[in-house]
């Protein structure tokens, strides 16, 4: 769950919830701006990290969707029920696949 404080002394306020596939960080690496959230796993979690010329290089050509994602989080309500589980977008052949750098 994705919460923050309105004031030091308030309490926590939720105000997503991630499910899988989803992700959280990219107003910071995209705005520059402070971090305004924390993030809290309520179960079993794979986190997958990447520092900021990481995020850059390797998401350049995705950033205007990310931004998009951004912005509807910002508009939309929290749905009631998280959504169905999707599979990748891209169905690649894993010879198709190639190594292009190791990151962290």
């Amino acid at each position: 769950k994705c919460t923050r404080k309105n004031s030091p002394s308030g309490p926590e306020e939720e105000l997503i919830r991630l499910y899988p596939q989803e992700f959280f960080g990219e107003r910071a690496l995209i705005t520059n701006e402070q971090r305004k959230a924390n993030v809290v796993a309520c179960g079993p979690v794979e986190c997958l990290v990447l520092e900021r010329s990481s995020f850059q290089s390797l998401l350049s050509e995705v950033q205007d969707n990310l931004v998009e994602v951004m912005t509807n989080r910002d508009k939309e309500p929290e749905p009631e029920q998280p959504p169905e589980p999707v599979g990748p977008k891209h169905n690649y052949k894993y010879e198709d696949l190639s190594i292009m750098r190791t990151i962290g």
